[in-house]
């Protein structure tokens, strides 16, 4: 898995799908416009994830909904002990898109 990139390339949907297939450790971090999530994932689970809107699933689906920004991934990152999430990556996945319209209002395409 590549430790850093674009959401252009693929989407966060993409990522979690990767993280949990390859059973990854650590910590996501991923920026857009001066927001920031951070999801946590021990052996391909999500199990935690906060953001300046607060922590847990929510912070998931409305990332969800970002087209653009970037990510890193850190294997090194020290994990939080709380666990904020019980949906599995494909249930998050379904509820963003349930929601309709989070894409269209997240995506602030800036001038580049």
């Amino acid at each position: 898995m590549q430790t850093q990139g674009t959401l252009r390339d693929g989407g966060l949907a993409t990522l979690l799908q990767t993280m949990q297939s390859e059973r990854a450790t650590g910590t996501l971090v991923l920026q857009r416009n001066g927001d920031t999530a951070s999801l946590y994932f021990l052996f391909g689970h999500l199990f935690h994830a906060s953001g300046a809107q607060g922590q847990g699933e929510d912070v998931v689906v409305e990332a969800l909904g970002w087209t653009d920004g970037d990510y890193q991934f850190d294997p090194r990152a020290k994990l939080p002990a709380e666990e904020t999430i019980k949906a599995s990556p494909a249930e998050l996945i379904a509820t963003a898109e349930s929601r309709g319209g989070t894409s269209a209002e997240n995506s602030d395409h800036a001038a580049e």
